[in-house]
């Protein structure tokens, strides 16, 4: 039986580094889930382990200033800056 436990990881852009949690192998179809409002990647843990079971590669990410991603130093928590982060 195959272990379909996320693998934390640490991802950088713009300044920031954000944390995922990965589920699924890599060369499965991407679905990518972004957390809204006050939430972190964990309110999609068990959507995004679900998929990966099912042969996705489901990639839940913490949003700039939310869960373990860094806050950024300006404040400026825009969906411009979000995206490109």
């Amino acid at each position: 039986m195959k272990n379909y436990d996320a693998s934390d990881r640490r991802i950088s852009g713009n300044g920031l580094t954000l944390a995922c949690s990965v589920y699924g192998q890599e060369v499965a179809p991407v679905v990518n889930f972004a957390h809204g409002g006050g939430q972190t990647r964990h309110a999609w843990k068990d959507a995004a382990k679900s998929l990966g079971e099912q042969g996705y590669h489901s990639v839940a990410l913490d949003l700039r200033g939310h869960g373990d991603g860094d806050w950024a130093l300006d404040g400026d928590y825009s969906l411009r800056l979000s995206v490109a982060t």
